[in-house]
């Protein structure tokens, strides 16, 4: 029974070389394979079960997304409409039996069988009955043979032979060969398997087309071919072997000549043995000299060696205890440079602090300091300038007084006019300086008042943009709670569409945001903040196959306009089930990972948190004295986590890590809303209105505040207009004055002219 396969195996290899050697094993596959055909003639038992379709399975094949077929084991009809697919199933079992495409009279090559429509690959299988006597290795496929034919869009196929249980067993043509001339399936026989095409030809055809289809129809076709091929064969072996046969006499001929030349010649050589002893014997001799030289050298160099290596033992011990000696060193120090380098963080961010408050507080005082000393600089310089020309005008006053009264006793009446005149000036000058001081501190105050509305307007403005910035985030909460793609970007969720629209551009559809997949249980609600910190930016990221998924969803990106911080790549492939056996620490540690907390409802998004994020190793704590005594062992400069665990965090998004046995403690600085992890939204709904209302109310007070110095800034510069009205007036009137004085001066100097000496130069200055 095992013989039986394995010459039919030898028969149908049509391309096998045929040798001397081989050429009688063919003609005997020959004539077994016409014996064969003679007992077929003969009436075949009902029993014979072996080799019967019991089922037939198509996916993504021609016209059929996915067709199931159980045939009885006896006659089957199947029936349909034009175009249902009848004769797809029949090609579907030519192609899994490794016909051709052309065979089929259905497609030019193997590829256009899959479905235009459909994505992916196609795959074709049929099951066979294997449990009569004459079965195909019982011990590998049992009771039936499931053959594959997996068909792939860029033209390759694989064959797969299963067992009953679903196995592959092999993925040989070879094999399925042997399998379909042990069971006697023959695909390309008319008579087995009649498409369309040859059921025309056997009903239209000639007298020549019939006669053809006769011999394909017994087979007649196909030992003719072989027979003609063995005769060709034969013919040509026997001509080759003639002449290599004859061309070997004559290779043996000249081969006995020479041999016997030889013989003659060897006959010398007797005497030329024992010269050849004796030089073998030198030889041998001058081998041991050079190797025993050889021997020295390398003791010698040996010794030397040893010396070294004892030498740089010593070295090396001496340098292992000054390096272990300064690794303690370093420890050390590592460890109380990291405690104060916490105790300077912390008080540097309360030195800022203060700072910060400090420089708000002196802002306005410096402010005013610069103005007063600008002010009391600009009023000292004035006074000293006006005492000045106070007392420079009284001298000259006083001489020229002094003068007129020497000069102008005689006239009374005009003297008390000019002294009346002088009293005019006198007090207009001081109504005019009066006026001026006045001006000057309304001045001083309408500049306090303008950088007060200054800084009221500043204030404004940024609470403006604060409130746009906080409005602007509230529609995105509101956004987000209608859609929770919103939460991952505004852009993704039209790159959701250009990737529902370009799936069939795809190896496999991308998964993503990965947040999407993700939800965090309410009773740990309280660490969304430390998971999003735990997480990064992974949850915001698309997970795809290959490099060539990765280049057509970031042309989609540009498409949607997504930002850099939106829809980044993770190239992972497809595993089909989800990590099961991580390194989770001992205890009840392990209930503390975030992999354990977190719900991933999708098995590939938890397997890229894990490779990404390591969240097995990550573990959550309400408090951080318990964590540190639940994870901790060992002392300071000797911390040792727990096994498998890398970092843990706190629910304010802080965390504690080991490095070089000293233990660290970094706190978030990041500001994170946590609503990705939580989908709590509504809270975030109310914390936003909360904050508008807030900043609401102080716009509001400032905008009251810029009104009042708005009005008092209105009234100031009406009472400063009123004294710039007033400044000129008497500025005019003190010019008026002085002219009638002057006047008063030229009577009198006309007056005693001849008496007086010139006061003019006086009077102008």
């Amino acid at each position: 029974m095992e013989r039986r396969p394995a010459s039919k195996k030898q028969k149908t290899r049509r391309g096998a070389e045929i040798t001397p050697e081989n050429a009688a094993q063919v003609l005997s596959a020959a004539e077994h394979e016409l014996t064969r055909y003679d007992k077929q003639s003969a009436p075949v038992s009902t029993s014979c079960e072996m080799g019967v379709i019991e089922e037939i399975y198509c996916e993504n094949f021609m016209c059929h997304r996915k067709l199931r077929v159980t045939l009885s084991p006896h006659i089957n009809f199947i029936t349909g409409e034009n175009g249902s697919g009848k004769s797809a199933i029949i090609a579907a079992i030519q192609i899994c039996f490794g016909a051709t495409a052309r065979t089929t009279h259905r497609g030019k090559n193997i590829k256009a069988f899959i479905g235009h429509e459909f994505d992916g690959n196609a795959l074709v299988s049929v099951k066979l009955r294997n449990d009569n006597s004459d079965v195909f290795h019982p011990d590998k496929y049992g009771k039936n043979i499931i053959v594959e034919r997996l068909i792939r869009r860029d033209g390759s196929a694989e064959y797969r032979l299963k067992n009953e249980q679903g196995h592959v067993v092999s993925k040989l043509k070879s094999e399925l060969d042997t399998m379909m001339d042990h069971l006697n399936i023959q695909t390309d026989n008319p008579c087995a398997v009649m498409d369309q095409e040859n059921a025309k030809l056997f009903l239209k055809g000639k007298s020549e087309d019939k006669y053809k289809f006769f011999l394909q129809s017994t087979d007649l076709a196909k030992m003719r071919t072989t027979y003609t091929h063995i005769d060709e064969t034969t013919r040509m072996i026997i001509e080759s072997a003639l002449k290599s046969e004859v061309a070997k006499i004559a290779t043996l001929r000249d081969a006995k000549n020479k041999t016997k030349k030889q013989w003659q010649e060897s006959q010398s050589i007797g005497k030329l043995e024992k010269e050849l002893e004796l030089l073998k014997t030198e030889l041998e001799w001058s081998f041991v000299d050079e190797k025993e030289t050889i021997t020295a050298n390398v003791q010698k160099k040996l010794k030397q060696k040893e010396c070294d290596a004892t030498s740089a033992s010593e070295k090396l011990s001496k340098a292992t205890k000054e390096a272990q000696q300064l690794e303690q060193d370093q420890n050390d120090a590592n460890a109380k440079l990291e405690e104060a380098s916490m105790r300077m963080d912390k008080n540097h961010r309360q030195k800022m602090r203060v700072k910060s408050k400090i420089r708000e507080a002196r802002r306005p005082i410096q402010q005013y300091k610069a103005e007063l000393s600008q002010v009391t600089r600009s009023k000292e310089r004035t006074k000293q300038q006006l005492t000045r020309l106070h007392h420079d005008l009284q001298q000259k006053r006083d001489r020229h007084a002094a003068k007129l009264h020497r000069l102008n006793e005689g006239n009374k009446d005009l003297r008390d006019r000019v002294g009346k005149k002088q009293q005019e000036v006198a007090q207009t000058e001081s109504d005019l300086h009066d006026t001026e001081a006045d001006a000057d501190a309304h001045r001083h105050t309408l500049r306090d008042l303008e950088d007060r509305q200054d800084d009221c307007k500043t204030q404004l403005r940024q609470l403006y943009q604060e409130a746009e910035t906080t409005k602007k985030r509230l529609n995105s909460l509101k956004q987000q709670k209608q859609n929770r793609v919103a939460a991952f970007g505004r852009n993704i969720a039209h790159l959701q569409q250009l990737i529902q629209t370009n799936l069939h551009q795809f190896t496999a559809p991308p998964i993503g945001p990965l947040g999407m997949y993700i939800t965090l249980p309410d009773d740990f609600m309280r660490f969304e903040r430390a998971i999003e910190v735990a997480t990064g930016s992974v949850l915001r990221t698309f997970l795809v196959v290959n490099g060539q998924d990765k280049a057509l969803l970031d042309k989609l990106r540009r498409q949607a306009h997504c930002s850099s911080t939106e829809a980044n790549m993770i190239i992972s492939a497809r595993t089909g089930y989800r990590y099961n056996n991580l390194e989770l620490p001992s205890g009840d540690l392990a209930a503390h990972a975030i992999c354990n907390i977190l719900q991933v409802n999708n098995d590939e998004v938890f397997n890229a948190l894990v490779d990404t994020c390591s969240l097995e190793s990550k573990l959550l704590f309400d408090d951080r004295e318990v964590a540190e005594r639940r994870v901790l062992t060992g002392s300071s400069g000797s911390f040792r986590m727990a096994r498998f665990v890398s970092e843990v965090y706190l629910p304010s998004g802080d965390k504690f890590v080991v490095r070089s046995g000293n233990l660290a403690y970094i706190a978030n600085k990041r500001q994170l809303y946590g609503y990705i992890v939580s989908q709590n939204v509504d809270r975030g709904i109310v914390e936003m209105k909360n904050k508008l209302d807030c900043l609401e109310k102080e716009v509001d007070e400032l905008r009251r505040d810029e009104s009042l110095l708005s009005h008092d800034k209105n009234e100031l510069g009406n009472d400063i207009k009123q004294q710039s009205d007033r400044v000129n007036f008497l500025s005019r009137r003190l010019n008026q004055q002085r002219m009638e004085l002057r006047c008063l001066n030229d009577e009198i100097d006309d007056i005693l002219q001849d008496h007086t000496l010139d006061t003019s130069v006086l009077e102008s200055e």
